[in-house]
């Protein structure tokens, strides 16, 4: 397996450090991994998101298998560094938590892995040079910058140490080894799908708006690419009219556009079609003011407040993403490769401007009024979060 190297007595007196840090960080702890382990630690992140910035490759009729089938001591051959940017809580809760759960229904032990946050590039670096020296075979890193990730995926193969990336594909250089992420132009389908399917009963030709997410985040345009894939033949054959289509890239800016776009159409518009969750808010609050109501407005991101509107039902669907699902692929891919495996869970390849990485693409799910309990269950969000503010009395949060 490329990436694994034969122990050091250094090695293993890194490995016994980590392991009585390992234990006494995570003593008396109810809430989840302590991820800032003294010998690695950073505590922020003021980098940018990488997603894969061209077309992804699914193998057809493979599915990712996030499962984690346990190993034993003896088949390691190293440790797993995961390496995480700061500054949400995303990276500095849920993935962490995540990755740990996920390590230990592999039958791993504090010796075996560590998982740190960062608060800028030289954090990071340094974080991944120390794992390295301490006897990391693997690493997976959702960088804090993509040259952050070139310099790290290039000290790790001088060492023979395999790199995953993690949600944020590093787009400089030659690239990691694999890829672990969410399908975005799938994300894309699961928007346009959902709104033609609201239009489907329709009387005459809807008056439709398209809110781009930010045109510099290549996340989004992947996305773009999947519900245009899916509408724009509508459009084509003017089945559907398409008002205005915009770029925004917040929730003010959405409001206002939105609001422009009302007072140019007198406010006819019939179907919103709208990159996430955030700019929907938006533009439910300029559809409020302008006393228009009942209309699809879609979304991304199972966002607290795309799941309240859902409910009240002033916005049609999200795209859901589940970190828990996420972080087991990953973990079972550093896994695999620490015990001398090939990843089973590969299903396509991503290009990150260089190579094709192998990758693991998962696929997205449609959340609406039917269905918000899903995100609950897999805990990423809690009921007293989604219930708070007007969406208490909705039926759903007096339900329990």
């Amino acid at each position: 397996m490329a990436g694994r190297r034969a122990l050091t007595a250094g090695s293993l007196i890194a490995l016994a450090l980590a392991a009585a840090l390992g234990a006494a960080c995570s003593a008396d702890d109810s809430t989840g991994p302590d991820t800032t382990r003294p010998d690695l630690a950073g505590t922020d992140d003021t980098g940018s998101t990488e997603a894969p910035s061209a077309t992804s490759t699914p193998v057809a009729g493979t599915d990712p298998a996030p499962t984690n089938p346990a190993v034993a001591p003896d088949e390691l051959d190293g440790t797993i560094a995961v390496l995480l940017p700061g500054g949400s809580p995303r990276w500095e809760d849920d993935d962490p938590r995540f990755f740990d759960e996920a390590f230990r229904e592999s039958g791993l032990g504090d010796a075996d892995f560590v998982i740190v946050n960062a608060d800028d590039a030289d954090t990071q670096r340094a974080q991944a040079a120390r794992a390295i020296e301490g006897g990391a075979a693997v690493i997976v890193m959702a960088s804090v910058d993509a040259a952050t990730g070139a310099a790290i995926v290039d000290l790790a193969a001088s060492a023979g140490v395999t790199v995953v990336d993690h949600e944020r594909l590093t787009t400089e250089g030659p690239g990691a080894d694999y890829y672990v992420g969410y399908d975005r132009v799938a994300a894309g389908v699961v928007i346009g799908e959902a709104i033609e399917t609201a239009l489907s009963g329709f009387d005459g030709v809807p008056n439709v708006i398209i809110l781009d997410g930010d045109p510099a985040d290549d996340d989004a345009t992947l996305v773009g690419e999947g519900y245009m894939g899916i509408v724009q033949p509508r459009f084509d054959a003017a089945e559907w009219n398409l008002v205005d289509r915009r770029a925004v890239v917040d929730a003010d800016e959405a409001q206002a556009v939105t609001m422009q776009i009302l007072g140019d159409a007198g406010g006819r518009i019939d179907a919103a079609i709208v990159a996430g969750d955030e700019i929907a808010a938006g533009a439910i609050d300029a559809f409020r003011t302008h006393g228009v109501a009942g209309i699809p407005v879609t979304g991304r991101g199972a966002t607290v407040l795309g799941l309240g509107n859902i409910l009240l039902g002033d916005q049609l669907m999200t795209v859901y993403e589940s970190r828990r699902e996420q972080a087991s692929a990953s973990a079972q891919v550093a896994v695999q490769l620490l015990a001398g495996a090939e990843p089973t869970g590969v299903t396509g390849t991503v290009d990150n401007g260089t190579n094709d990485i192998p990758a693991v693409l998962l696929t997205p799910v449609r959340i609406d009024a039917t269905n918000v309990d899903t995100v609950i269950d897999d805990g990423f969000r809690t009921t007293e979060e989604v219930c708070g503010g007007d969406a208490a009395g909705t039926e759903f949060c007096r339900a329990g």
